[in-house]
């Protein structure tokens, strides 16, 4: 198989993996971007695409909170920021057509040192304003003293 063969073999794989990837984002059903087991993270996105909702687990009595910053405004609404119960959680909506960054840190100091956990999401609202997940990237940090 030459090489030219070989790189359409390759974007062929990788155009499935996106199909099958996007059918497993849309939908209403929660999906557990959980990745190392640490706390519950679940990004839901609605029937129709309209609606993008997170609710990760966070822990305000002993420091840990979650904080969410996004890289370009106008692009989303965000229609809920709320803290209650063990969770926080975040709705949004489509704004203007476009490309967003959504980064969420979960951050806490103790006596042993700096404990970090990130999940980051590439959001793409589209000129109807329905919502797609272009990508997500998580990360786990600790730093003692």
């Amino acid at each position: 198989m030459n090489l030219k063969n070989k790189t359409k073999l390759l974007a062929l794989a990788c155009l499935l993996f996106a199909v099958i990837l996007s059918g497993c984002l849309g939908g209403n059903d929660p999906v557990n971007s959980n990745t190392n087991g640490s706390v519950k993270k679940e990004m839901t996105l609605s029937e129709n695409n309209m609606v993008l909702t997170f609710d990760f687990e966070e822990n305000s009595a002993n420091g840990k909170d979650w904080t969410l910053t996004e890289s370009q405004s106008g692009i989303l609404k965000t229609t809920t920021d709320s803290s209650a119960s063990g969770s926080h959680t975040w709705s949004f909506q489509g704004e203007t057509p476009g490309t967003v960054s959504l980064n969420f840190r979960y951050h806490q100091v103790s006596e042993k040192g700096e404990s970090t956990e990130s999940i980051s999401y590439v959001v793409k609202v589209n000129n109807d304003k329905s919502i797609e997940i272009i990508s997500m990237a998580s990360s786990s940090a600790s730093a003692t003293r």
